[in-house]
């Protein structure tokens, strides 16, 4: 007789398995046995020599049928030897082991939770707690609806808070504008204003400096060189040494004949008797002397021509050749 090898499963060293599992096993226990019944009287059949031949091999034809059977309806190949056989039933009791284990646990935890099991003095004490703590519960909710309404109020404050607060951020941003371009305008002004009072000291000062300074004094500067009085830098005179000649004398005496009859002219005055002619350096005094006429009532007026120049053709001891120059200085 040939054995097919022995594969051992899952089933055979897992834990307890599901019921169909469990019946799976149960009947390939009971194939082994009824096949091992089968086995036995065929092995009493051939000993005995009872029937032919034929009749063992239909025997053995039965026997391998129902061991196909067994082996199409387990996770064994049956049949198995009897090594097989003995780990097969280490496994189970393996199994076993752990059901048992599972089986206590499962009692411990019932027994434990029968001994768990509260009183009617803890059933009552745990009622009136349940009722302190929704009274609580309800007060609480209570108090939570009287926030939240007075949370609704000030989140209704808050919001009027918020827009009054961007009402003034805009109001402040329009000021802050209104103030920015005041500020330019004012430094605008002030900026002209500093001009103006700039210009207006400087103009001031020159007028101080105008109002101190002489026209009369910067037309004709009057000084001296030395021996000689001066006017305008022309000297005004003659002596052996230095030499001076004529024509800055003539010159000088026109600046003099100039100034004279300027004064005359700013004070309103009128000289008697003369007339002061200015032109440079051949300047004149005209003598006027009043005649009586024969004629008219009228009197008439003897014009001389006095000269404040000189040639320098004679010389000054020649008085009868300057009497003019003479009597015009």
């Amino acid at each position: 007789m040939s054995f097919v090898d022995v594969h051992m499963s899952e089933s055979m060293l897992s834990p307890p398995s599901p019921p169909q599992t469990r019946h799976r096993a149960s009947q390939s226990q009971e194939a082994e046995a009824s096949s091992a019944e089968m086995t036995r009287r065929a092995s009493i059949t051939g000993a005995s020599g009872a029937v032919g031949g034929g009749s063992m091999a239909d025997g053995l034809e039965t026997t391998n049928r129902m061991f196909e059977i067994l082996s199409a309806r387990s996770d064994i190949d049956h049949p198995i030897c009897v090594e097989c056989t003995e780990l097969l039933v280490e496994a189970l009791q393996k199994r076993l082991g752990v059901a048992t284990r599972e089986r206590d646990a499962y009692v411990d935890y019932l027994r434990r939770a029968n001994t768990d099991v509260p009183s009617a003095e803890e059933i009552a004490a745990a009622q009136s707690a349940l009722k302190a703590a929704r009274k609580k519960e309800s007060l609480a909710l209570s108090q939570l609806e009287k926030l939240e309404y007075e949370k609704a109020g000030l989140d209704a404050e808050l919001a009027a808070l918020e827009a009054e607060s961007r009402e003034l951020d805009q109001a402040e941003a329009e000021f802050w504008k209104e103030r920015n371009a005041f500020s330019d305008n004012l430094a605008t002004f002030q900026s002209e204003r500093d001009a103006l009072t700039t210009r207006h000291a400087h103009d001031t000062q020159i007028l101080t400096l105008l109002q101190r300074r002489s026209v009369y004094n910067d037309t004709f500067n009057i000084t001296h060189d030395n021996h000689f009085a001066t006017i305008n830098g022309l000297r005004l005179g003659r002596l052996p040494h230095p030499y001076v000649d004529w024509p800055e004398i003539n010159a000088a005496w026109g600046q003099t004949c100039l100034l004279l009859a300027t004064l005359a002219e700013r004070l309103g005055y009128k000289f008697q008797g003369y007339e002061l002619s200015p032109m440079g350096s051949t300047s004149t005094i005209l003598k006027l002397t009043s005649q009586p006429s024969t004629s008219s009532t009228i009197p008439n007026t003897k014009r001389d021509r006095l000269e404040l120049y000189s040639s320098g053709d004679f010389g000054l001891h020649f008085h009868f050749l300057h009497r003019k120059f003479d009597s015009a200085m």
